[in-house]
């Protein structure tokens, strides 16, 4: 199955809410939207900058993922607070496919304009 890194950050009600009751919803709440779209998730981490979270989601196809970054906007756009219920009061939402060097390389040698200066079959 394909990888995507799924990058958030708090509203600051959720972030108010958790101060409260501090725990690690990330791998919890990563998990179970995970396997809601028949995939797993590999890892979730809180970070610092623009995002407070990140995971890497194994799910089946582009659809599944964007299944759960629409359910998590829902979340928003219902009026959620994002901390009953294990729901993640996200705002600046990012799902993005990751490749690795067997899907990507192939991509560049058939590019022409990199093809043959730094990268060669």
């Amino acid at each position: 199955m394909p990888l995507y890194m799924y990058q958030a950050a708090y509203t600051a009600e959720s972030l108010a809410a958790q101060l409260k009751k501090p725990e690690n919803r990330v791998e919890a709440v990563g998990r179970s939207i995970c396997e809601a779209v028949g995939g797993k998730l590999v890892g979730g981490w809180y970070c610092f900058g623009d995002y407070d979270l990140a995971i890497v989601a194994d799910v089946p196809n582009n659809e599944a993922m964007a299944a759960i970054a629409l359910a998590r906007a829902d979340d928003r756009s219902r009026g959620r607070s994002g901390h009953e219920e294990g729901r993640g009061g996200h705002q600046g939402l990012q799902a993005r496919p990751l490749g690795n060097s067997r899907g990507v390389m192939p991509a560049w040698w058939q590019t022409p304009s990199i093809k043959g200066t730094c990268f060669s079959p």
